[in-house]
């Protein structure tokens, strides 16, 4: 479910401005029934709040979650989408799964390489939520794609492009062994983030294999995986 209860904290620091506009500005910071009441006949102006460069980011953005509550619009989410506006697109994508199933996994398949790191996240998010295995080549490729390092350093979105892999693969018929091998080589490196999902993988393919007491440090369930799997450094 699209969830929007960041919002309310912060519309806190949001200043009250008395504007002809602000009438109805203002019933953007009440609670989700009421707002929907309110805005249901006022669909129009939601829509030139959210694309206004003179409104405020929590007004974009609960005018945003509000529409999708009073009426939800394909068009408007696309146009959000092509936005040069990183929430916007992120907002529209974290949407989109429930309202909009269909045409989601397009959008979301488009977005695994935005240039903004957030909505790349949310991309990556949503296909794992929409279980897309069809993507699952390209985000492999984006595992190592440069945009989601810094300075040879991985970026978090990495945990969750390898999360939403590993939940794949008991979907995937072929290359089983390419993907083994690709796992393997992953708990061969040195990045902590990625090896407990890649720890997940080896744990349904090899269930006689070793065993872990609870929360035993990765170092040691890598020293143990690779002594089972007899894999040398």
């Amino acid at each position: 479910m699209f969830q929007i209860l960041f919002a309310f904290t912060v519309f806190a620091s949001v200043p009250n401005k008395i504007t002809t506009i602000d009438g109805d500005l203002g019933y953007l910071r009440k609670p989700e029934a009421i707002r929907v009441s309110y805005f249901k006949n006022k669909v129009n102006f939601l829509e030139k709040v959210i694309f206004s460069d003179a409104q405020t980011f929590q007004y974009r953005w609960m005018a945003f979650a509000t529409l999708t509550k009073v009426k939800p619009d394909k068009k408007v989410f696309e146009k959000a989408l092509r936005s040069n506006e990183w929430f916007l697109r992120d907002v529209a994508l974290k949407a989109s799964v429930s309202l909009f199933p269909k045409e989601s996994l397009g959008w979301n398949r488009a977005a695994i390489d935005d240039v903004a790191l957030v909505v790349r996240t949310t991309a990556i998010k949503n296909l794992k939520k929409l279980q897309d295995t069809a993507s699952i080549d390209a985000l492999w490729d984006e595992l190592y794609a440069k945009r989601n390092f810094r300075k040879q350093q991985g970026l978090w979105i990495r945990k969750h492009i390898l999360d939403a892999i590993v939940s794949f693969l008991p979907s995937v018929e072929t290359h089983k062994k390419l993907w083994e091998s690709r796992l393997l080589q992953i708990v061969k490196t040195e990045d902590e983030t990625l090896q407990p999902y890649a720890f997940s993988f080896l744990k349904q393919n090899y269930p006689s294999g070793p065993s872990f007491v609870n929360d035993e440090p990765i170092s040691i369930q890598r020293k143990k995986w690779m002594a089972f799997l007899n894999v040398k450094n």
